[in-house]
């Protein structure tokens, strides 16, 4: 496991960033790289956006064909959705969230989903078909009233900050593998606490490099289908 320096930073130019801010009344955007429908903010280029305010049923979707980062910064956010994950990852090269020092953030999904065609596979409050990662040093609580918490398709990299889960299913789960640097995680679960499903040689791994965890869990705590190693 090695990390890239874009995932270890969180320095962001505010001024050079796409501001979304939530609110009920209506999702306003400053600038391009970002449609909005309704309650739905879909992010269709890679770079930085920060993200404020607060939605009782909306949604922030990534769906980019470039390559590079985007860069989600939860700036103090609140997102619930009624009926589907409230952060929704259908493509992109890399999404990095940021929780900057001091912010308390919020995501939470409904008991119910309703899903078009091609889009059953979802059921976690935070999904991602794609590498998703997540640092910072402020807090982030994600409530999985559907099914799991936090789930990627592929990899899930943890490097910082303060994470509370409480999920219907599983917590944290990356197919391809979990790694968790230096964050503080705490999981109540419904099914497993921190999961890792992929048996293809070399995935399906988890690896605690020096993190503070605790999980309450009805299943496993800790679930790797390949290899687990843990760090201090």
């Amino acid at each position: 496991v090695s990390y890239k320096d874009k995932q270890l930073n969180t320095v962001y130019d505010e001024t050079a960033a796409t501001k979304i801010q939530l609110s009920d009344s209506g999702i306003q955007v400053s600038d391009s790289g970002a449609v909005v429908q309704g309650n739905t903010v879909t992010i269709t280029k890679a770079g930085t956006y920060i993200i404020s305010g607060s939605v009782s049923d909306g949604q922030v979707i990534v769906d980019s064909s470039e390559e590079g980062y985007v860069w989600l910064v939860l700036d103090n956010v609140s997102i619930t959705s009624q009926n589907s994950s409230a952060i929704y990852v259908k493509s992109a090269d890399n999404t990095l969230i940021t929780l900057p020092e001091g912010t308390k953030n919020e995501v939470t999904d409904g008991k119910d989903y309703v899903f078009e065609e091609e889009e059953t596979s979802l059921n976690a409050a935070i999904y991602s078909k794609d590498d998703l990662f997540i640092n910072g040093t402020g807090s982030l609580t994600v409530t999985g009233n559907y099914n799991h918490g936090i789930q990627s398709k592929d990899d899930l990299v943890i490097i910082s900050g303060n994470i509370t889960v409480h999920s219907a299913g599983d917590g944290i789960v990356g197919k391809d593998s979990v790694v968790i640097r230096e964050a503080v995680i705490t999981v109540e679960a419904g099914g497993d606490g921190i999961k890792s499903t992929n048996a293809v040689q070399d995935k399906g791994y988890i690896y605690l490099d020096n993190p503070n965890i605790t999980i309450t869990a009805a299943n496993d705590g800790i679930q790797a289908e390949t290899c687990m190693v843990i760090e201090d």
